[in-house]
C-alpha cells in the first residue's frame, strides 16, 4: 500500500519529519528515498522502529553518515506488514531511533517534543580497539540502545577522536598499536577536558599484575575479554545510567 508520495524535491529535514511521523504512527514498511544526485536509499521500519538503513553500499549507522550529504530528494513510503516481525540486523550496528534522527540533522527542539518516545540527552561512548571484530561485538551489545558510538582503531586515532568530540565514557582496549591503552589513559588524565571521563579497560590480559597496573593507571573498571554483554552493560549503566 502506498502511504505517502512526494513528487517534488524536498529537503532532507522534511523527509526526516515524515520518518519521525511514521515512527510515532508505529508503521511497518520501507521509506524509499531518491536523491537529487541520482542515488537511492531505503529505511526499513518495524512497528515504528527503524530496523535497517541502506545507502551507497553502506548499511546501518554508516549509511546515516553518508545521507547527511543529501540536500534534496523525492520519497515514497510503502507499507509492508511482514516487516513487523523482522528483527534488526545485528551484523550492522543500528543505534536507537533518537540517535538516528540526531545524526540526520534533526534539531534538539524537535526531538524534545516527544520525550516519552525519544528520551533525553544522548550519551557518547568512544570504543577503542584495534580488532574490527571486537568493535563489532561491542557495537552489537549497544544495538537499539540510546548511545552515540564512535570507534577508534589505535591509540593515535583514539586521541584524535577525543580532540574532536569529548565522550561521556571510553571503552579502551589495553593492547593497541602506535599507543597502547596505558599511554592513552595517561594522556587523558593529564588533560583538564578529559581527566574526569570514566574509562573501562577491555583486555585479554587477566593476570593480577595487569589488573593492578590498570588500577594504578586510574582506570575506572577492568573487564577481561571475551566480555560478557550483561557485564559490559552493567558497567556502562553504572556511569551513564
Amino acid at each position: 500500500m502506498l502511504l505517502k508520495k512526494q513528487e517534488q524535491l524536498v529537503r532532507l529535514d522534511e523527509i526526516v519529519k515524515t520518518l519521525y511521523e511514521l515512527c510515532l504512527g508505529r508503521h511497518s514498511g520501507i521509506l524509499y528515498i531518491f536523491t537529487n544526485m541520482g542515488h537511492g536509499a531505503t529505511i526499513s521500519l518495524s512497528e515504528g522502529r527503524i530496523i535497517d538503513i541502506a545507502y551507497l553500499k553502506s548499511r546501518g549507522i554508516e549509511a546515516v553518515h553518508m545521507m547527511r550529504k543529501v540536500t534534496a530528494a523525492r520519497y515514497i513510503f510503502k507499507q509492508d506488514l511482514s516487516l513487523s516481525d523482522k528483527q534488526p540486523n545485528q551484523s550492522d550496528y543500528l543505534p536507537a531511533d533518537n540517535v538516528i534522527f540526531c545524526k540526520l540533522g534533526m534539531s534538539v527542539s524537535f526531538i524534545s517534543c516527544a520525550p516519552k518516545r525519544l528520551g533525553g540527552e544522548i550519551k557518547k561512548i568512544l570504543v577503542v580497539d584495534d580488532s574490527p571484530l571486537s568493535r563489532k561485538v561491542i557495537l552489537n551489545v549497544f544495538a537499539r540502545k540510546s548511545y552515540d558510538i564512535t570507534e577508534a582503531q589505535d591509540g593515535f586515532d583514539a586521541l584524535n577522536k577525543l580532540e574532536q568530540s569529548v565522550p561521556d565514557l571510553v571503552l579502551l582496549d589495553l593492547i593497541l598499536p602506535k599507543k597502547d591503552g596505558y599511554e592513552v589513559l595517561s594522556t587523558m588524565k593529564k588533560s583538564e577536558a578529559l581527566k574526569n571521563i570514566p574509562v573501562i579497560m577491555l583486555t585479554s590480559r587477566d593476570a593480577l599484575m595487569d589488573k593492578l597496573k590498570g588500577k594504578m593507571s586510574a582506570t575506572d573498571e577492568y573487564l577481561t575479554k571475551p566480555v560478557q554483554a550483561d557485564d559490559l552493560m552493567e558497567k556502562v549503566k553504572k556511569y551513564l545510567g
